[in-house]
């Protein structure tokens, strides 16, 4: 009774008035298994077995759900595995079969005509008694098929990418990034639209044969479904251009300034060049006992060589805010020129005006330049406590790093610190043997100064050792935890993606599989539970990076508590 009711309104171009419903659906399946090399189509049981017939059926009117060249190739269980799947995912046909229950020497009849029966349903339907318009129906829906199928893959493609939060860091990859988006915006999308244009028209010359059931629209294929995903798409460019937008005018904005402090570090290079030129100059006048010609441009220069270069340490600060890539590159740049400066004045207090001063005391009997002979050294151990102050307020305000990236870039960037901190306790040294020249009067205060440097100077040096200690400690923990997140990340991918359903009938390798995982994690444990641990240790012992710690640690947890 219920097969019965489940074929009796079976309609087939070209059937007799005197044929059984059985017969009508046996003509269907020739029907639309008809030109396929080497299927045929003679009944409902041993035709059926080797699951060439079931493919061939949905092939004819979706052709992009089945590939037959594999299918020809393919063992009996592995066809009837692939078209039973195709249509319950597919097609919404409910597995109402098992491979195993086909591939046998007589498969039931009666099994095989429900089944078959349940394809019919599904498949575009037409006009028995109208042959021409039922070709000229079929040819339309394949049409509309393909075309919307293409359609949404081709916005489901797009949505994914312009759903991605994560840019470029460079100015000239996020500006390509920008042009491509531009270019998709004036070419791509309105071919796109006009193609859903199109979709929707070749669905309205056939839209009275699906009101009239002779063509079934599978689900997500109706015009209606289309725009839905249009509309996603729509609202996915519109969210991708306000964030390209604003990442593509601040990285305008950072590369002005960067362009800035490259042509402007150029130009005080050059100007340093100068002056090591002027004051190599007026010293060979010195030594040839003739006057210096060049003091007043030489103090001039340096002072605005510093105006210069304290400008261009604020602008190297918005650059590392900013996260540029050439953030690090310039520091050391403004930081070099800066360190040139130091030493073109220290040369200036200690050898020029020295010696411009000890001549005229050799010349003079009064000690009235003895003032300014002091306050030349007395300027010198300034700038160095200057220095040391500087780069205390540097360290201080110093990040740690959020990833392995940025924390690598904190560590390499230090260590040229430290090594430039350890280097300028020559420097210091140096101002220490300068006390000689100075007068009784003036030794005192000089004392007070030294006394400040040695003391800032050691809390400096202390301070950069112990940043350095920390970002040693850091830089192994997030390596240890972004390799053990990695692993985490591509396992918990493999289980995403691996069928587990009822679908995947083959127990033997879920199994397979799932001993495999479990092994792997016992492995793992140890290695996610030291890792932790040392995590857990660095906070509990006040690691000034702990913020990184913390995310790293909870980060790892969320991860393993998932994948167990």
């Amino acid at each position: 009774i219920i097969l019965h009711f489940q074929i009796s309104d079976i309609q087939v171009n070209g059937q007799s008035e005197d044929m059984t419903a059985k017969e009508k659906l046996l003509l269907w399946s020739q029907r639309m298994t008809d030109g396929y090399q080497g299927i045929r189509c003679d009944n409902f049981t041993s035709s059926w077995r080797d699951g060439k017939l079931f493919n061939a059926v949905i092939h004819k009117h979706y052709p992009r759900l089945i590939d037959m060249g594999k299918v020809y190739r393919q063992t009996n269980l592995e066809n009837l595995e692939q078209a039973f799947g195709v249509a319950e995912r597919d097609l919404g046909v409910t597995r109402l079969l098992d491979p195993e229950d086909v591939d046998v020497p007589h498969p039931d009849e009666k099994s095989i005509i429900t089944y078959v029966s349940s394809l019919y349903d599904v498949m575009p339907r037409v006009d028995a008694h109208d042959g021409l318009r039922a070709n000229e129906l079929e040819l339309r829906w394949q049409e509309y098929y393909e075309l919307v199928t293409i359609l949404l893959q081709w916005i489901r493609h797009h949505v994914t990418i312009f759903e991605e939060r994560k840019f470029p860091g460079s100015y000239e990859e996020i500006e390509l990034l920008w042009r491509q988006f531009l270019k998709f915006k004036e070419t791509e999308l309105p071919v796109k639209e006009s193609d859903k244009i199109h979709s929707k028209q070749i669905y309205q010359s056939f839209e009275s044969a699906v009101q009239a059931g002779q063509v079934k629209v599978p689900p997500g294929y109706h015009p209606i479904d289309v725009e839905k995903e249009w509309g996603r798409l729509h609202v996915a460019i519109l969210e991708r251009e306000r964030l390209l937008r604003i990442e593509f005018e601040r990285l305008e904005r950072l590369q002005r300034i960067y362009s800035k402090v490259q042509m402007e570090s150029g130009v005080c290079d050059d100007q340093l060049a100068h002056l090591e030129n002027l004051l190599q100059k007026d010293m060979a006048l010195l030594n040839a006992g003739k006057p210096a010609q060049h003091t007043a441009e030489v103090e001039r220069e340096l002072d605005k060589a510093d105006n210069v270069i304290r400008l261009l340490f604020n602008d190297v600060q918005i650059l590392k805010d900013g996260r540029h890539p050439q953030a690090e590159q310039m520091y050391r740049r403004v930081f070099h020129l800066h360190e040139r400066l130091v030493n073109l004045r220290s040369d200036y207090n200690l050898r020029l005006k020295v010696v411009t001063s000890s001549r005229v005391l050799q010349t003079q009997s009064t000690q009235k330049v003895r003032p300014e002979l002091d306050d030349v050294t007395l300027r010198y151990v300034e700038d160095l406590l200057a220095w040391v102050e500087e780069n205390q307020q540097r360290i201080d305000k110093a990040e740690w790093g959020t990833d392995l990236p940025s924390v690598e870039s904190q560590l390499g960037s230090h260590r040229g610190l430290h090594q430039t901190i350890e280097d300028f306790k020559s420097k210091i040294d140096r101002a220490r043997t300068d006390e000689n020249q100075l007068s009784p009067v003036s030794k005192g205060k000089y004392r007070e100064y030294l006394g400040k440097l040695d003391l800032q100077y050691g809390r400096l040096l202390n301070s950069s050792k112990s940043r350095l200690r920390n970002l040693d400690s850091l830089h192994a923990f997030v390596t240890a935890a972004t390799k053990e997140l990695m692993w985490l990340n591509d396992k918990e991918e493999e289980e995403v993606n691996y069928d587990w359903s009822d679908r995947n009938t083959n127990m033997t390798a879920k199994k397979e599989n799932y001993s495999g995982l479990m092994r792997e994690l016992e492995l793992r444990e140890k290695k996610v539970t030291d890792i932790q641990a040392l995590g857990d240790t660095l906070v509990k012992d006040g690691h000034p990076g702990k913020k990184t710690v913390e995310a790293f640690t909870a980060a790892l947890q969320t991860q393993w508590s998932w994948i167990l």
